[in-house]
């Protein structure tokens, strides 16, 4: 039972499980996976993704190579399923502490503090290894696009389910979401500070709160996501009349630089 005195929906995270065992093994070959993974977990956020070798998996997870390699045969099926793993742990956790938090009058400074507080763990550490290796390799990035797209869906798709009708109401629900994920994610991934750290820690994660919670932030809110709307608007009506075909019916063509260079040396 939750907080709130019912047992909370759950999202299936649309991703594989990495930790299932397969049609005919034994049911201690998901354990075994999930050693596998907790072990590729520990070396992401403690050695990098250049240290998270096979053998160093291996040698945490408490066994031989060739051992690990029944389940994941090359170094590439062990990064996917643990991109998996570490998406799909990331929705669990989130789902299990947003379920028994206390929906009082400070719902919202609650779920900050969860959202901080999940930045801290390894599988955050994880994550952000692997989103930085992504951007540079494209078969980890074949693999990392798509499951965070899967992530994305499930963590909103969960808040939807976790948060009372009238906390969803608030103003600027989803966008205060956003803010709060995307900036602790880059104070907990990027933040570096050469003096006062905490203080200056603790002084943007209150004026989120303040954010949040105050009726000039929830303004503040309000506004954004108008313009933001009115923004979208105005370059779906742009590329209308980009696409908007000319009276003879055929769309302006675009004169690239090397073109209008040649038409103005004629017109002189």
């Amino acid at each position: 039972m939750s907080a709130r005195g019912r047992t909370p929906k759950t999202v299936k995270a649309p991703l594989p499980d990495p930790t299932e065992a397969g049609a005919g093994e034994l049911r201690k070959s998901g354990a075994t996976r999930r050693r596998i993974m907790n072990a590729a977990v520990h070396c992401l956020a403690n050695f990098g993704y250049a240290g998270t070798t096979a053998v160093t998996v291996a040698e945490h997870a408490g066994m031989t190579r060739s051992a690990m390699l029944y389940h994941f045969p090359t170094r590439m099926a062990l990064v996917e399923a643990t991109v998996h793993f570490v998406m799909r742990e990331r929705i669990a956790k989130f789902e299990a502490i947003v379920s028994q938090m206390d929906h009082g009058p400070h719902w919202r400074f609650q779920a900050i503090d969860i959202a901080w507080t999940q930045n801290q763990t390894d599988d955050y550490k994880a994550y952000c290894e692997l989103a930085n290796a992504a951007r540079t390799d494209p078969d980890l990035a074949a693999v990392f696009e798509p499951a965070m797209d899967a992530y994305d869906r499930a963590r909103r798709q969960t808040a939807s389910l976790l948060f009372t009708p009238a906390e969803q109401a608030a103003e600027g629900f989803h966008l205060r979401r956003d803010i709060t994920r995307f900036l602790l994610d880059g104070i907990a991934g990027h933040g570096w500070f050469a003096e006062d750290g905490p203080i200056r820690v603790a002084a943007m994660i209150e004026f989120l709160k303040a954010l949040s919670d105050d009726k000039g932030g929830r303004t503040l809110l309000r506004q954004a996501a108008e313009r933001a709307a009115e923004s979208a608007a105005r370059a779906q009506a742009d590329k209308v009349a980009r696409l908007k075909p000319t009276r003879g019916g055929s769309p302006p063509r675009k004169e690239n630089a090397g073109a209008a260079a040649r038409r103005r040396r004629q017109s002189q």
